[in-house]
């Protein structure tokens, strides 16, 4: 059984439909393949914002249970400023975004060339950036984007409300007015999961399923 807690939030004015990165499969595993990302330059710090979309690149490697700090990628598998063609992100539906997607006949762990079995992926660490490497799309703070790796067991995540896809996941700001409902909805790995939201020790709702929603 799982217990979702969620953060306290009294200030808001709107909510976020949309965010900087999104990805599939929801939960990437290391035997995962293929991994799509798609990165929206309307948020984080809008580095790409109006780009031509004809020039976008990804730089991209991973933290592993080998990296020191948030800034230790490892397995690099693209150099800045080049613009390979199997580093290219294409076009996506509307404005300002771009999808790549990881591509193997194996696994993660092939496509970013692991050979230690005890080593392992935590996070894939991945920046959009135009062809010259002079324009970059990352976090409002400037800081890497990172997508969590999850291991073959049961992981469970809220992704309503938002997060910002920083080396530890912070909630996008929201403002509301006292009174206001906000939106909760998490999501789990494995078909049948017991779900339980909690709001400040209070159980909100619970179901069985990959999927609960509701209003804190």
């Amino acid at each position: 059984m799982k217990k979702l807690l969620t953060p306290l939030l009294l200030l808001v004015v709107g909510f976020a439909n949309a965010q900087l990165l999104t990805w599939t499969p929801s939960f990437i595993q290391e035997t995962s393949m293929p991994v799509t990302i798609t990165a929206d330059a309307n948020y984080g710090n809008k580095g790409l914002y109006n780009y031509n979309p004809f020039d976008v690149y990804v730089h991209m490697g991973i933290i592993t249970t080998s990296s020191t700090t948030p800034s230790d990628w490892r397995h690099v598998r693209t150099v800045w400023g080049t613009t390979y063609t199997w580093e290219k992100a294409s076009i996506a539906s509307g404005k300002s975004r771009w999808t790549f997607t990881i591509d193997s006949t194996t696994s993660l762990r092939n496509y970013f060339g692991i050979t230690d079995p005890n080593e392992h992926i935590l996070k894939i660490a991945i920046i959009f950036r135009s062809g010259t490497g002079s324009k970059q799309l990352d976090n409002a703070d400037g800081s890497d984007m990172f997508i969590p790796v999850y291991s073959s067991g049961e992981s469970v995540r809220i992704d309503v409300p938002i997060k910002q896809p920083t080396f530890t996941p912070e909630l996008v700001p929201i403002t509301a007015s006292v009174g206001t409902s906000i939106p909760i909805t998490a999501n789990a790995s494995i078909a049948g999961s017991a779900l339980n939201v909690y709001f400040n020790g209070s159980l909100l709702t619970s179901t069985t399923g990959t999927t609960v929603s509701t209003t804190a």
